[in-house]
């Protein structure tokens, strides 16, 4: 899935450096939830990653929107 696209990114960093950037899976258990794929950064480079949200307190889409963050900054990260 691409990030403000598709798959179950497609409602997902809308307007932000990640939108038709980042391209990642989703993972979703009880109070866990993941991302992980790759980001490109404003300098060009290719960057993988992986971050779990484990045992949360609060909703789901809090902690999604914390994995969307971090997606986030990694394409809006230049050297």
């Amino acid at each position: 899935p691409i990030a403000g696209v598709d798959g179950t990114l497609a409602a997902r960093m809308k307007s932000t450096p990640g939108e038709n950037n980042v391209r990642a899976k989703t993972g979703t258990m009880s109070n866990v939830r993941s991302l992980a794929g790759y980001a490109t950064s404003r300098s060009g480079e290719v960057l993988a990653f992986v971050a779990m949200v484990n045992n949360f307190e609060g909703s789901g889409a809090q902690a999604n929107a914390a994995l969307d963050a971090i997606a986030v900054r990694l394409a809006s990260f230049a050297r």
